[in-house]
């Protein structure tokens, strides 16, 4: 195999990674995005029904702001769909998107009583690239999860500004080794440096600035 051979099969492979994390989360991503599209329907379904009524300007007035709100958000809503798919060059503070990671694990999280806690907030920036930072994280806590026993907890934290780590603590004694082969994978293509062991990995991030 070429070496333009290797890189396109690599390519490949990282995108069906990608692809196969996205399918487990769609159903949050879903809810997010139907939600104000729903919102907004019903507002159009209240002006159209106000319009109707004798005339009460101030009622009007609210209803049509709410509806262009709320349309606004739908659209807002779609739109951000689009950066799951591509790289739209959106950075974010970790912080945030280790919270919208553990937000789309909601399903897995309630069916299976695991827990995912956060490190603690501070005032550090750590900058990342949004893209890259929810395939990466996304494939190792879901990889982590599914290797967890029932009741567990994995805790989040940094060892370094730009190092973060995960115990996980609590269920059975023996927990098997979280199989990272995919996460390596897109921390490699994503310029991210990850180490595990049986019940504990950590990450190197790349941080911006």
């Amino acid at each position: 195999m070429t070496q333009t051979q290797a890189s396109i099969s690599d390519d490949i492979r990282r995108q069906a990674i990608q692809f196969d994390l996205l399918a487990q989360v769609f159903p949050v991503l879903r809810h997010d995005t139907v939600k104000p599209v729903a919102n907004a329907k019903l507002a159009v379904a209240m002006l159209a029904r106000a319009i109707e009524l004798p005339p009460q300007p101030d009622r009007n007035n609210k209803l049509t702001d709410d509806v262009e709100q709320m349309l606004d958000d739908g659209v807002d809503a779609i739109r951000g769909l689009g950066g799951w798919f591509s790289d739209t060059g959106d950075f974010e503070d970790l912080h945030n998107v280790l919270v919208e990671c553990r937000k789309l694990l909601f399903t897995q999280l309630l069916l299976s009583g695991k827990k995912i806690d956060l490190p603690e907030e501070t005032d550090a920036r750590r900058i990342v690239r949004v893209f890259s930072s929810r395939y990466v994280l996304l494939a190792c806590l879901l990889a982590t999860l599914q290797a967890m026993p029932e009741g567990a907890t994995l805790t989040l934290a940094y060892a370094s500004n730009s190092r973060l780590t995960a115990q996980i603590s609590g269920g059975a004694a023996n927990t098997p080794a979280p199989d990272l082969a995919d996460a390596q994978v897109l921390a490699k293509a994503h310029g991210w440096e990850l180490e595990g062991d049986t019940a504990r990995w950590s990450v190197e991030v790349p941080l911006i600035g």
